[in-house]
């Protein structure tokens, strides 16, 4: 086979390969996009609806959520808060409970003792961002 053959040959296929491909882009049809953005949506929601939305499930289904979990208290709602506390710091979104190293929904006294424990800990400079997560915490109650 020559090489003008093959360049020929190779010309040839090229074009069958092209003209499928366009010819199957036009078959299917374009969406530019999958969300409804007039439609209000989960995404939308704040941390804080969603978890309002948690809360008044386990109102109406307590027995569905309180087995073999810390639900089955019922010093629980007393005590401890369900709902992380979302603080802005420095243009960044934190978690309260998690910059002082504590599960969320801890009692006061024990946010008090993480937060001298922290201070202690960490470096000077730090201060203020963990004194800004405990007014988060206090901001709560």
């Amino acid at each position: 086979m020559s090489s003008q053959h093959f360049l020929l040959l190779s010309c040839v296929f090229g074009l069958v390969l092209g003209l499928w491909y366009f010819l199957s882009l036009k078959k299917t049809e374009k969406k530019t996009s999958m969300l409804d953005l007039d439609k209000p949506s989960e995404l939308k929601k704040t941390p804080l609806d969603l978890g309002k939305k948690i809360q008044n499930q386990l109102k109406d289904h307590p027995r569905k959520y309180s087995q073999g979990n810390h639900f089955s208290n019922p010093s629980f709602e007393n005590t401890e808060k369900m709902l992380n506390v979302l603080f802005n710091y420095n243009g960044h979104t934190w978690d309260a409970y998690e910059v002082l190293g504590i599960p969320a929904g801890t009692s006061l006294e024990k946010v008090t003792e993480a937060l001298h424990r922290e201070l202690r800990k960490q470096d000077p400079n730090s201060h203020h961002f963990l004194q800004a997560a405990y007014q988060a915490i206090l901001s709560q109650y």
